[in-house]
């Protein structure tokens, strides 16, 4: 699993802007709604006028701030030449094909160079570079909530869709009910995840189930903890075993998503599985966590070295006769 972060993108803008401003692009211009951030990230370090694309063929430039001279600004789209047309990634190349084929008709006598930030590796046959190739399955912060992976992922509820309770509501009573049935909410997902798990007792469903109908939050599963109360939850540990036992036993879920840091790495080393840290946006790999990973890791080197060592054996033995 490849996860990209807004960090990872907007360091990955400023090690390559050298290869991005050689391009010779007089202006930077995003493509809707995905392509929008990192256009405005690269114009901003290479001080170059930015626009949507729809809004530059409709005659429209974003103006720049008083404090800052932006040389070659022009409110007019046919005072430019060259325009850099930016995605956050590619795939098919719908997207960067249409972006192309709408400013050529609109400007005819305009360069258009097409850039990915992220492309599979046949991006060639769809823009003109990119900047880093990231292969399937991959996942970016700024759509992970509205994208493929809600079907294939598992979510947390406290601290993703909505806060966590603070101490004076957390009693497992009456003040604890009144939080689940009011509490805020945070980001949404835009479709039906594939499930939720949390927590939560068994015995707080209704509250939870009314909540998520309520903000309309789609699911197949809800997973709550099965026991007596939250003393004995906490007694136990059970949070992170129990998450990581339902992540584990779902061999068509490729993703968790955990609030809590240390969760999110017991979660990974559990199940043997990538767990995106929602708190820090960091995906706890497996390979980095699990023992049982780090050994078939070292005993893959082991085999190869193990290969190398008898070539050579082999090889010494036929130059000496």
């Amino acid at each position: 699993m490849q996860y990209r972060s807004f960090r990872d993108l907007a360091t990955l803008i400023n090690r390559q802007a050298h290869r991005i401003n050689r391009m010779g692009a007089d202006i930077v211009l995003g493509i809707p709604r995905s392509g929008m951030y990192p256009a405005l990230v690269m114009s901003s370090l290479l001080n170059k006028p930015v626009a949507d694309l729809d809004g530059f063929i409709a005659g429209h430039v974003m103006s720049h701030g008083k404090t800052r001279a932006l040389p070659g600004w022009s409110a007019s789209a046919g005072d430019y030449r060259t325009a850099l047309v930016v995605d956050d990634s590619v795939h098919s190349g719908a997207a960067a094909s249409a972006a192309r084929k709408k400013l050529q008709a609109a400007f005819p006598e305009l360069k258009v160079i097409v850039l990915a930030v992220y492309g599979s590796k046949d991006w060639a046959h769809h823009v003109d570079d990119v900047l880093e190739t990231c292969p399937f399955p991959r996942i970016f912060e700024w759509n992970m909530l509205h994208s493929w992976v809600l079907e294939k992922a598992l979510f947390d509820l406290d601290g993703v869709f909505c806060r966590d309770p603070d101490d004076s509501e957390n009693d497992d009573g009456d003040r604890y009910r009144q939080f689940l049935r009011e509490t805020q909410h945070f980001a949404l997902p835009g479709g039906a995840v594939r499930g939720i798990v949390t927590s939560r007792l068994e015995r707080y469903r209704p509250e939870t189930e009314a909540w998520l109908a309520d903000h309309g939050v789609k699911y197949r599963h809800l997973h709550m903890l099965d026991l007596p109360s939250a003393a004995e939850r906490r007694r136990l540990g059970a949070h992170a075993k129990f998450k990581a036992d339902v992540y584990r036993g779902d061999p068509d879920a490729l993703l968790f998503v955990e609030s809590e840091p240390a969760q999110a790495r017991e979660i990974t080393r559990r199940s043997g599985k990538p767990v995106l840290d929602y708190r820090n946006m960091v995906l706890a790999s497996p390979d980095k966590i699990t023992p049982g990973y780090q050994y078939t890791k070292s005993s893959q080197l082991l085999q190869r070295i193990r290969r190398a060592l008898v070539r050579r054996v082999r090889i010494g033995r036929h130059a000496g006769a």
